[in-house]
């Protein structure tokens, strides 16, 4: 037969173990939920892109991009990237801005660029910073 101490011990390790996993996946033991490693964190996205000069009819120059990102995820910086492409989709320079976006915020954020030589074509793209 089992001892009572033995017993305790073995409920109080269960226990310990049971809240160390909780507290890895992110939860807490008060909350009643769980949410994946690592976090919610920010999670960007660009849902549009302006660009007042057409890439296409500016040789050199400059430009002001503006770039619409909507954040689905926490608060938290993100880094926003225009690309400059030639006509054969080589990628000639990457323009970068950081910005601070609140959790479910749409930021439009703005960039000026010199538009470098042979460019044709831009896009862009938002990450967490």
């Amino acid at each position: 037969m089992y001892s009572r101490r033995l017993v305790v011990a073995g409920l109080a390790l269960l226990m310990t173990t049971l809240a160390g996993c909780a507290n890895e996946l992110g939860g807490d033991s008060g909350s009643g939920s769980i949410s994946s490693a690592g976090g919610g964190g920010v999670d960007p996205r660009v849902t549009d892109m302006e660009i007042d000069q057409d890439f296409f009819d500016t040789i050199g120059g400059s430009a002001d991009v503006r770039v619409l990102v909507v954040n689905d995820g926490d608060a938290g910086d993100v880094e926003v990237t225009v690309t400059a492409y030639d006509d054969n989709d080589n990628t000639i320079e990457r323009f970068t801005e950081e910005a601070y976006v609140q959790e479910d915020e749409s930021k439009r954020v703005d960039l000026s660029i010199d538009i470098p030589d042979g460019a044709e074509s831009a896009d862009a793209e938002v990450s967490p910073a």
